[in-house]
């Protein structure tokens, strides 16, 4: 039997964990299932922006990382710039890492080729 995943990133502000958790944002989901979205995630030391890979674009081999950022006005992740797509059949994606300021985006690959 197939598993078939749909994956689902959430962000939980935690100040203090005597406290309880609640939810910073809205749900950020993969565009369709089974797409590995999650693989990796990297969040920016404010807690603005945060980048996501998927093993898989829309169903192709190709991999992609899309970031998103909080609006403040919404309340909700909205994605920022264009996504990040793999020029071949690759591990791309599968490492991601933010800077301090989420400005910059460093994107691995485990292997290439």
């Amino acid at each position: 039997m197939k598993k078939i995943f749909h994956s689902i990133i959430f962000i939980l502000l935690i100040a203090n964990f005597s406290y309880p958790q609640s939810q910073y944002g809205n749900d950020i989901t993969g565009d369709i299932l089974d797409e590995g979205f999650g693989r990796d995630v990297s969040l920016s030391s404010n807690g603005q922006r945060i980048a996501v890979s998927s093993t898989k674009n829309n169903g192709t081999p190709y991999c992609v990382v899309k970031i998103y950022e909080h609006s403040s006005t919404s309340s909700e992740w909205l994605q920022f710039g264009e996504d990040i797509v793999s020029l071949e059949e690759s591990d791309y994606g599968y490492e991601v890492s933010l800077s301090g300021d989420g400005d910059i985006i460093a994107i691995g690959a485990a292997k290439f080729g």
